[in-house]
């Protein structure tokens, strides 16, 4: 008797649940406590709310594979893009290299330092070329800065450049011969305008020790050579050369008897000899040049 009124109350005794069983029965009921209060204002039902949650999923899907598809379509038109371009500078391309080929080849002359204003002289006679020099020097006129480049041709039909060789013999018939023949077709003889004109020319050699030797025997007599661009005056073997060095270049100048600089020449470096008047034409050509080395 005793043994079953024991295990009768064993059984009426409640067990005792957990925090964790609790959270989760007192979640339960809020849930289920909200869905039945969700259920009776809107007079819905379970089965109404399934479905709307399922529509909601739906469409999101639907937005979620729209902007799928917009992003592909996206790109296959950036690709579209790039390929339509790419073919239409291919075809450019072959235009204009098809142009390139059919038109006449046109040969550009290229000078030592840039020029303003260019005039061909014909190589006729040593008297014309030399009235057609002094003729350029005195009446050419331009702005301050300005550089006319005196091309000198065979013919004035061809024009065809002349030969550094002819051209020495023309102007500088006391040049001696070895450095005659160090000196390429590389030249330039021209006017600076600075208020007024002075002439200059620019040589181009393949051997610096032949030219060096060559310019200093050519002492003995470049003045008289080239009187008719420099204008020198007086009796020019009372003339002496003298040495000065301006802008890290070394000169070799000629001054008049107030010592005044009224011609000189360097070497501008071991390739080009530049002749000229003074130190401030020396200058100003001296710049371009550099320029012309820079861009050429």
């Amino acid at each position: 008797m005793e043994k079953e009124q024991i295990k009768k109350t064993t059984h009426d005794i409640p067990l005792e649940k957990t925090p964790t069983q609790q959270n989760k029965l007192k979640t339960l009921r809020t849930y289920q406590g909200d869905m039945q209060e969700y259920i009776s204002k809107n007079n819905t039902s379970i089965a109404t709310i399934a479905v709307a949650e399922q529509k909601k999923k739906e469409k999101v899907d639907i937005q979620q594979n729209v902007q799928k598809y917009e992003i592909k379509n996206k790109f296959l038109v950036t690709i579209s893009i790039s390929l339509l371009i790419i073919g239409l500078v291919a075809i450019l391309s072959v235009y204009l290299n098809q142009i390139m080929k059919d038109a006449p080849e046109t040969q550009q002359e290229s000078s030592i330092i840039s020029y303003s204003e260019k005039e061909n002289v014909e190589l006729q006679s040593k008297q014309f070329v030399i009235s057609e020099v002094e003729n350029l020097i005195e009446k050419w006129n331009n702005p301050a800065n300005s550089i006319l480049h005196i091309n000198f041709v065979k013919d004035t039909e061809s024009l065809d450049r002349a030969k550094i060789g002819n051209i020495t013999s023309f102007i500088g018939p006391n040049i001696p011969q070895n450095m005659a023949r160090s000196l390429t077709e590389d030249y330039m003889f021209g006017i600076y305008s600075f208020g007024q004109n002075a002439p200059f020319i620019i040589l181009k050699t393949k051997d610096y020790g032949l030219s060096y030797s060559g310019m200093l025997k050519w002492e003995e007599n470049i003045l008289d050579d080239l009187d008719f661009m420099f204008k020198i005056q007086g009796d020019t073997s009372f003339y002496r050369f003298e040495d000065e060095s301006f802008r890290n270049k070394d000169l070799r100048i000629v001054r008049s008897p107030e010592r005044n600089t009224i011609f000189l020449y360097t070497f501008l470096d071991r390739e080009t000899i530049l002749i000229t008047s003074t130190e401030e034409v020396f200058s100003a050509l001296l710049d371009k040049y550099i320029n012309s080395q820079i861009t050429r």
